[in-house]
């Protein structure tokens, strides 16, 4: 149901976020049994009322005009080349027009859009001026520098010990994937939604200092990891009484 809030901005990347990053935590809860359930009916029963939703949010996406031209000018720039999918097309030819290095091919409409100031090469597609401007090798460096930090930070979560570890570190590189993944997908011509930001890349003040904070967490969370664990839950022993006879011995319980 929070997914459902970020409707109300209305978001739908942040409705696709709530909702990867919520369906993720389920299952995670569920793979490690924190349910006490069975894995396979624990599993039906959250994807059975996520692929219900998924179904209402398609059909919910058909009865606009605008959500469906987009859907389709995402996937097929070519049927409105100068409405839904002018982006996606300026885009591809972009990057058709990048080398491994050095400043590209550049389209001559493009050129004052590549320079300008704040524009939107400096926010929302900043990775398709870089490979324009730069070549794919600067693509390349930052996505690996990206990649390590994501496969990394993964890799420290499920070394937690407590549940609360695992969750919030968990969430917090579910985040940074995320908004990475779809940042390089916008940056790629596919423009179903706008991308939120490329962590700690691009500009934007909000999302760098929200990021920051994520980031504070996290490193909260790992420095505590080895040390913080979950308590185990133990039995409550039967009563006992005060003086008893057991195995030929005499015992008198005084913690009762």
């Amino acid at each position: 149901m929070p997914c459902f809030i970020a409707l109300y901005f209305p978001s739908v990347s942040f409705f696709i976020h709530f909702a990867v990053v919520g369906a993720a935590l389920l299952g995670l809860a569920i793979y490690r049994q924190w349910f006490g359930t069975k894995r396979m009916y624990s599993f039906l029963l959250m994807f059975a009322p996520v692929v219900l939703l998924t179904i209402l949010f398609i059909f919910t996406i058909s009865l606009s005009s605008y959500r469906w031209a987009r859907l389709t000018a995402a996937f097929n720039p070519s049927v409105d080349p100068n409405g839904m999918g002018y982006m996606s097309i300026m885009v591809r030819r972009l990057l058709e027009g990048a080398v491994l290095s050095g400043r590209g091919n550049i389209p001559i409409e493009y050129v004052d859009g590549l320079t300008e100031p704040y524009s939107i090469f400096y926010t929302d597609l900043l990775l398709t001026a870089l490979v324009s401007l730069l070549g794919w090798i600067t693509f390349a460096i930052i996505m690996g520098a990206l990649l390590f930090f994501i496969v990394k930070g993964f890799m420290l979560c499920f070394k937690q010990k407590s549940s609360l570890g695992l969750f919030v570190s968990v969430a917090i590189m579910l985040t940074f994937s995320i908004q990475t993944i779809s940042y390089i997908v916008f940056n790629l011509g596919i423009q179903f939604v706008s991308p939120i930001s490329l962590p700690l890349i691009s500009y934007s003040n909000t999302a760098t200092i929200i990021n920051l904070v994520l980031i504070g967490f996290m490193l909260s969370v790992f420095r505590t990891g080895d040390v913080v664990t979950d308590e185990k839950i133990q039995s409550v022993a039967k009563h006992q009484r005060f003086i008893s006879w057991t195995g030929g011995k005499l015992i008198i319980n005084f913690k009762g």
